[in-house]
């Protein structure tokens, strides 16, 4: 694969998309030596290989499939990625039906683009994303949770199969910890979606945990992550903002 420099951003974009999509074993074909950094970045966002299978959704409608789908589970959480592919030279609309990727029609799912780090918001039902001429946008998509969680990275094409080792939620203190996991030397960033009422904890003066998120937009906040080792340990504590359940009055008559 070739992600030369005379090549636009949509254009080795979709050449490194397709190729890590598609769990080929990848080899470069560049003069890395002449390569600028946002190019050699682009490598590093492909690598390492290994992942699902990916499976076309639209393989029979059209001459070259352009909705690609991987589903991905693993100890953390489960989640899934679709890949949308415009080839032609007009711009063009791709759209998926949650029910296609085998997720609950009914239930509310988040949406990040990997690409263009943008968060496409809440949706039910499913997605309709725009694409540009010969470019490609590639989306993870999580249940929605009532709680802070993670929804991308721009760390690997997959957002968080191989760059995210650890993570949990500690529900009595509501924090959410975990473990990056990148080449020492690679630099990151990881997105998170607070629900409305969730804000982080900003412990004055400062301490590490909590000077870790920045707010991006809405209800993004973003990790930025350098690795001077292998494995970036992180703790962010939350607080909700909404007041306590009220308990509903016992009724007379009634054990409670």
């Amino acid at each position: 694969m070739s992600v030369r420099m005379q090549a636009g951003n949509e254009e080795a974009r979709v050449r490194a998309a397709i190729m890590t999509l598609a769990n080929c074993s990848i080899s470069w074909s560049d003069e890395l030596c002449y390569l600028p950094p946002s190019r050699i970045r682009l490598m590093q966002q492909c690598m390492p290989p290994g992942n699902p299978a990916m499976r076309p959704l639209d393989l029979f409608e059209r001459d070259i499939p352009s909705i690609w789908h991987i589903h991905l589970a693993n100890a953390i959480e489960t989640w899934e990625v679709v890949g949308f592919f415009n080839f032609n030279a007009s711009p063009e609309q791709r759209t998926v039906r949650f029910e296609q990727l085998g997720l609950d029609s009914q239930a509310e799912y988040v949406a990040f683009e990997f690409w263009q780090e943008n968060y496409l918001g809440s949706f039910k039902n499913g997605l309709e994303v725009l694409l540009p001429p010969e470019s490609s946008r590639i989306v993870a998509i999580r249940r929605k949770l009532e709680r802070p969680q993670l929804v991308g990275t721009d760390m690997h094409l997959l957002q968080g199969w191989h760059e995210i080792h650890e993570m949990e939620w500690h529900a009595e203190k509501n924090v959410l910890s975990g473990i990056h996991h990148r080449a020492p030397g690679l630099a990151g960033k990881a997105f998170f979606y607070l629900p409305e009422g969730w804000t982080p904890k900003f412990d004055f003066p400062l301490s590490p945990s909590s000077a870790r998120l920045t707010h991006v937009e809405g209800p993004i906040w973003m990790q930025e992550i350098s690795f001077s080792e292998a494995d970036f340990k992180w703790t962010i504590p939350f607080e909700s903002l909404k007041p306590p359940a009220e308990k509903e009055p016992i009724q007379p008559g009634t054990n409670q």
